[in-house]
Parts: C-alpha cells; sequence; structure tokens
C-alpha cells in the first residue's frame, strides 16, 4: 500500500532549505504561479510528443477547482495522508495543525503529450540524457528542454507543493511508450525537521518503498479510486495530471484572468485549448474555435476592472494582426551589433504604415493595426555564423491610451518586462525562432523579464545587453519614426511645419525688418504689450538662440483639417526647464503675421491644449503664447496643441530656460 516517505538526514549532510516558495511567489499570485507554469509545461511537452495524431491537434489542459463547493471529505483523503502526518505537524515545516475540514483541490491535466515516460526502476545516475519521469520527480534546476522551449531550469513543477497547504502534491500519468502505462506518485517539499529526535531531509515521497528503492504506485484499482476521488478525467490518453490537495484559496476570475494574459497568444495560433471546471458547475473552453469566450470575458472584465481595458484592446489586435495582410518587413541593421539605425527604415515603408495607421473602423475611433517584422542577428561568440532571425511588433494607434508593450515569448507572457509606456498605440510584440531561443537563455526560472546577468547568458553573446534592448526599446523607436518624433530639427524649429516646400535661409530670415528684437516680439496683441512693434514683425535673432541640445522636442500632428503640434520632454540628462513657445502663421513673403482673428489661446474654442499622462502648470502670457515649466514630476508630459489652420504655414517659436531649483509651489 503506497504511502509518504521521508529520509533521515546524514551527519555529514548540509541544511540548506529550498526557498523556492519565496522565488517563485514574490509578487505573484497563486494563480499566476500554477497557471503560468503548469502551461507552460504542457506546451513543452506537447512540441516534444512524437505522435503524428498529437502533433496536429493543439495541446490541450484540464484545470478542475473543487473550491469550497464540492471538496473531497476529510475521512477520504485521510488515506492519503499515512506515513505524513507528523511530519506535517512538525515545528520546523511551520505548517502547524493539519488543515481542518475538508479537502478543497485543483487537477491540471494535460493532453496529446507522452506523459512521464521512462523506466521506473532504472539506475539513472550515469545516464546523461534523463527521462521525464526521473526529472520530473527526481532533479531540480535541472532541465534538458532544447531551444523553442518557454522553460528551461527544470524548477517550475515546484509551484505545486507551493500552492498546498500541505505543501504536497500527486502525479498520475498514462506514459505513451513504456510500461507500467499507468502509474501514480505524490511529492512534498517541506523544510529540514525533525520528528521523535529524528532529523529528516524536506523531500517526501508518496508511493511503495522496496529494499530502499521508491518505486510509484501502479494497481489499477488503487489508481481508479484515486481518479474517482479527484474528478480525474483521463481514460486511456497519455499525458499527465496533477493533483494539489488543501490548495489555497483560489478566485475563479483570477485564474481565467491569468490563463487569458499569459497565453491569449497561444489560443489565437490554435497552439493551446483550455477547459476550465469548478465545483459550482461553471465551465468555460478557451481555444481557437472559442476566441468569443475570450473577449467576452475581457469585457466584463474591464467593466470591474478599467485596466484590464488595455488587455482587451491587445486581444483585439492580436485577433486582428495575425490574421491581416498588412505586414511590413524592416531593413535588417548593418553590422553584428544590433541597433536602431536610419537604414533599418525606408522612408516609402514608413509612408505606408502611417497611411494603414491612419485609417480608422467604422466607428471611426480605432485604426487599423498593422504588423511590422524586425530582422535580427544573434550572434554568438563561440559560433561560425551568426543566427538570423525576426520579430514581429503588431500595433494600432489608440487615441488617449498610455500603455506599455505586451511581449510574447514562444507564446508565453513575458510579463516583468517594463519599457516606458507609449502614448496613442497600442502594441504587441511576438518573439519566436532564434530571438526566441537567445531570449530563453536571458530568463531567469519565473521566466518574467530578460536580464543581462542570467546564468550564462552574457558568455553565450556578443552583445547581450544590446540583443535585449533592442527588443525591449522596439515599439518606442517605431513609434518615433512613425510620428515623427526623432526628425532633428533645424535651428529655424519646424519653420515650415505644414507642407510647406519653400525653404529660406537664416541669413536671408535675418535681413527682415524686426530681427533681432528677441523672442516673442512679433504679433499684434505682443506688439502693443512691448511697445511699437507691428503684425509684420519677424522671428527673433537665430544667433541669440541656444546651440546646446534642446530639452524638448516639437512635431507637427494632423488630423483632417485640424492640425496642431505636440511637445514632449528630453529624457536622456534631463534638467528641469522653463519653456515659452510662440504662434505665427506665415505669409507669402515669408514673413510672420498673428491676428487674434485667425486663433488665440484666451479666445474660447480657437484653439485647445491637452496633456497626457501628468498635468501641467500651462500659462498663456499672450493670445498666441504658452509657457510651460517642465519638472522632474512632470518630465514624462505629452503637451498637444491643436486647431490651427491646415491650409496655412506655421511659424512655432520655441525658447527654454533651465531652472536652477526645482522648488514646490514655485511660480512660473
Amino acid at each position: 500500500m503506497a504511502e509518504w516517505f521521508f529520509r533521515k538526514k546524514s551527519k555529514v549532510e548540509v541544511e540548506r532549505d529550498p526557498g523556492w516558495d519565496e522565488y517563485f511567489t514574490s509578487n505573484r499570485s497563486t494563480e499566476e504561479s500554477l497557471v503560468r507554469e503548469a502551461i507552460q509545461n504542457s506546451l513543452d511537452a506537447h512540441a516534444k510528443c512524437e505522435s503524428l495524431v498529437s502533433q496536429s491537434s493543439p495541446a490541450l489542459v484540464r484545470i478542475y477547482y473543487s473550491g469550497k463547493a464540492k471538496p473531497l471529505n476529510k475521512a477520504a483523503y485521510a488515506k492519503y495522508l499515512a506515513g505524513a502526518a507528523e511530519h506535517y505537524v512538525a515545528e520546523d515545516c511551520k505548517i502547524g495543525d493539519l488543515p481542518d475540514g475538508d479537502c478543497p483541490f485543483v487537477a491540471i491535466e494535460d493532453f496529446n503529450t507522452t506523459g512521464l515516460t521512462g523506466h521506473i526502476d532504472w539506475d539513472y545516475t550515469n545516464i546523461k540524457k534523463k527521462p521525464p519521469y526521473y526529472r520530473f520527480f527526481w532533479s531540480e534546476n535541472q532541465s534538458e528542454k532544447g531551444d523553442g522551449t518557454r522553460g528551461r531550469w527544470g524548477i517550475g513543477k515546484v509551484v505545486f507543493p507551493i500552492a498546498s497547504k500541505l505543501r504536497s502534491f500527486f502525479a498520475y500519468s498514462i506514459r505513451e511508450f513504456d510500461e507500467p502505462r499507468e502509474i501514480l506518485c505524490g511529492k512534498a517539499l517541506l523544510s529540514f525537521h525533525t520528528v521523535d529526535n529524528t532529523r529528516y531531509t524536506p523531500d517526501g515521497w508518496w508511493g511503495l518503498l522496496s529494499s530502499g528503492d521508491a518505486r510509484p504506485e501502479t494497481d489499477l484499482s488503487a489508481i481508479a479510486e484515486f481518479k474517482q476521488a479527484f474528478n480525474l478525467s483521463r481514460t486511456t490518453e497519455p499525458g499527465l495530471s496533477v493533483v494539489v490537495p488543501y490548495v489555497k484559496d483560489l478566485d475563479w476570475n483570477e485564474i481565467q484572468r491569468v490563463l487569458v494574459e499569459n497565453y491569449m497568444v497561444s489560443f489565437v495560433r490554435g497552439e493551446l485549448q483550455v477547459e476550465l471546471e469548478n465545483g459550482d458547475g461553471d465551465k468555460v473552453v478557451y481555444d481557437s474555435a472559442h476566441l468569443e469566450n475570450i473577449e467576452r470575458f475581457l469585457a466584463d472584465l474591464s467593466v470591474q476592472d478599467p485596466e484590464s481595458k488595455k488587455l482587451l484592446q491587445a486581444f483585439q489586435m492580436i485577433c486582428e494582426g495575425m490574421t491581416s495582410p498588412l505586414t511590413f518587413p524592416l531593413n535588417l541593421y548593418p553590422g553584428e551589433c544590433p541597433a536602431w539605425q536610419d537604414k533599418v527604415f525606408e522612408e516609402s515603408t514608413l509612408a505606408a504604415i502611417r497611411e494603414e495607421l491612419d485609417k480608422t473602423e467604422a466607428d471611426g475611433e480605432t485604426g487599423k493595426p498593422v504588423t511590422i517584422v524586425v530582422p535580427m542577428r544573434v550572434a554568438e561568440k563561440k559560433a561560425k555564423r551568426d543566427k538570423l532571425g525576426e520579430f514581429k511588433v503588431v500595433i494600432r494607434r489608440s487615441a488617449g491610451t498610455v500603455a506599455r508593450p505586451w511581449f510574447y515569448r514562444a507564446g508565453l507572457y513575458i510579463n516583468r518586462v517594463r519599457p516606458h509606456p507609449v502614448a496613442n498605440f497600442v502594441s504587441v510584440v511576438l518573439i519566436d525562432g532564434a530571438v526566441s531561443d537567445m531570449l530563453n537563455q536571458a530568463e531567469p526560472p519565473s521566466h518574467s523579464e530578460w536580464r543581462v546577468n542570467t546564468g550564462e547568458f552574457k558568455e553565450i553573446y556578443k552583445y547581450p545587453g544590446e540583443h535585449i534592448d533592442f527588443v525591449v526599446k522596439a515599439v518606442r523607436r517605431l513609434v518615433d519614426r512613425i510620428d515623427e518624433t526623432e526628425k532633428a530639427l533645424d535651428r529655424s524649429t519646424l519653420k515650415n511645419i505644414f507642407f510647406v516646400s519653400r525653404a529660406k535661409s537664416l541669413a536671408t530670415l535675418r535681413k527682415g525688418k524686426g530681427a533681432g528684437k528677441g523672442f516673442g516680439q512679433g504679433g499684434a496683441k505682443d506688439s502693443q504689450e512691448s511697445g511699437g512693434a507691428n503684425e509684420k514683425d519677424q522671428p527673433p535673432n537665430f544667433e541669440e538662440m541656444e546651440s546646446k541640445p534642446k530639452p524638448y522636442t516639437i512635431y507637427p500632428v494632423k488630423d483632417g483639417d485640424d492640425s496642431g503640434i505636440a511637445i514632449k520632454a528630453n529624457i536622456k540628462n534631463f534638467k528641469p526647464f522653463d519653456l515659452k513657445v510662440s504662434f505665427f502663421y506665415e505669409t507669402l513673403s515669408g514673413k510672420v503675421k498673428f491676428d487674434e482673428n485667425d486663433f488665440s489661446f484666451k479666445k474660447k474654442g480657437s484653439l485647445s491644449v491637452s496633456w497626457e499622462p501628468v498635468e501641467l502648470p500651462v500659462e498663456f502670457p499672450a493670445a498666441n503664447r504658452l509657457r510651460v515649466r517642465v519638472t522632474e514630476a512632470t518630465k514624462d508630459f505629452k503637451l498637444t496643441v491643436r486647431g490651427f489652420d491646415a491650409n496655412r504655414d506655421l511659424r512655432v517659436i520655441p525658447h527654454s530656460e533651465e531652472l536652477k531649483e526645482e522648488a514646490d509651489g514655485a511660480e512660473l
């Protein structure tokens, strides 16, 4: 009869508690840990399945959560405590008393996989390539998963005992190739602990012990009883079923949210099908044939949690982007080291991207998504030649949205990659192939981010930091070029901002009447205040303007006949500054003109000024001038001025001064 066994600690054995629970659950919910790791392993197992029938079908995962509605009766679970009760309550284990009451549990089953194959009675000590059975039960922090997989560290399975109040789990498997075909085992992950003055190691084993060797339960009647007790659906199909007894409280909606967020790309691609069921009788299927279930769930979730609207937007864009013919390839950067150089972009490609992004759907609110293919070299130190890969950026305009890109590597959401958010765009980065294999090496066991110092990443690749940055900063670089915020401005700063082919030299401009009068000397209203200049006054003497890099960027925005400009701070080497901007229309002679009948900040409905995502203190010292103070707290701003006539040439004259102090409450 199967029961729990714990090994006695030897005198020369160092006590080293596992501590994996703190690593996996730091800033992560139990739902996220379980769902991410379990399905990640199932997808990888499916990819290695040799059955042609299985390979032609998606990985199938069933998740059943009994909750408090249908837990296993406490008396029925008692037989699965045999040999472990005194270990669970040992003071060093920190479990405390045994859970009182019936046993809530979660069962996670995968199909279209081969199960835990491998002989159960072989000694694999000196065998280099170890089978799944051995790796799952008898090794940690070791993995033989190859390129293209989502996991690599071989420790993701520890999330199962971590999710249990008893720090234990059971595994039932039907193996595709090996005998005995059905096996049932259990594992516990406690701490070094003492029972009756005897010290024991953390790892416990549920099964049979024969001549010192641990073997799984293979009795079919005992297995059938276990399957019925824990509501398993597996009959004859190969695969793995994991049961977590006395599972920590799980939230049904959170299970679905984590599932959709982390694997929506795999659902859309048809790589994954998940059946969810709980003790209350709720059932739902998520796969490529039931994408409406995902959209409905996210729409309902967005009502309760406005932040989830971004997830809904990302899902809808993935659905459209993966089936859309609007795909635009970029050029491969020259040289080995990845960099966003001008040669990556073709102006004709950028123009086509802008044209498609600016098209709107029937509701007039949402632009069309486009897919941008980014080629990339993967340069390894010891490789004779670089690998050539690519990743895709699916992007669409979304006015008013401020969101970070979503990164999916091999269909798994890498949820701790946190580049700066991008305004007015929703984007998803899809990474597969050689680029995915490379970034996999940069992920810690949680597979949640990319770090240069992970494992041997720095030792393998020639440009480790540049490899990561090229992918992480892709959306920002693309948006900069799409919206032309990175274009170098000449010293006349947007002299011909709206479709003006005429260009005048600075020398010519300086010949005009009124040149050299300084900032803000042009315009009728301003002329009265300064004492005598008329509405034909020229721009200031450009020689007086700053020659050092400007702390701001100004670029045009256009929507039909409604045109304007946007202003952002240049974050690199940022220092607080005071910015003044004057606006004029240009005449046919090249001179500037201001008339309040054309536009005015002080005239209601003439111009509109908006900012995001932070509020700015904006003043309007004259009808054609604005003034803004930019501090460390507001440097991520984007200020937009709209309402200018798109058929007239607009001259924008800025001037900035560095703020020596950034005192709260200081006046402009």
